[in-house]
């Protein structure tokens, strides 16, 4: 083999393992979420990698499950979910 083609087969091993790595070593947030309008409750699950966009994301997915007449999305995501759980998953 070419000297050049060892250093490119080298750059893409290297590549992969950061790929890999990043891919299956990163921490995982687990939460659930439940808000309540007019007693109505909804709960959504989400999974990322931050936990607190994790609960973001979780709250906004609910507020959008809560959709009842007079209660916007905005209105549930200013509201305090009435379950949060999360776990991390290493």
């Amino acid at each position: 083999m070419s000297r050049g083609t060892l250093i490119s087969l080298g750059f893409l091993i290297f590549i992969g393992a950061i790929s890999f790595q990043s891919i299956l070593g990163a921490d995982k947030f687990f939460c659930e979420v439940c808000v309540e309008y007019n007693d109505q409750r909804v709960c959504q699950k989400a999974i990322g990698e931050d936990k607190d966009r994790t609960i973001n994301q979780a709250i906004i997915t609910a507020c959008a499950g809560a959709g009842v007449d007079g209660f916007t999305e905005d209105d549930c995501q200013s509201k305090k979910p009435v379950k949060l759980e999360c776990s991390a998953n290493q």
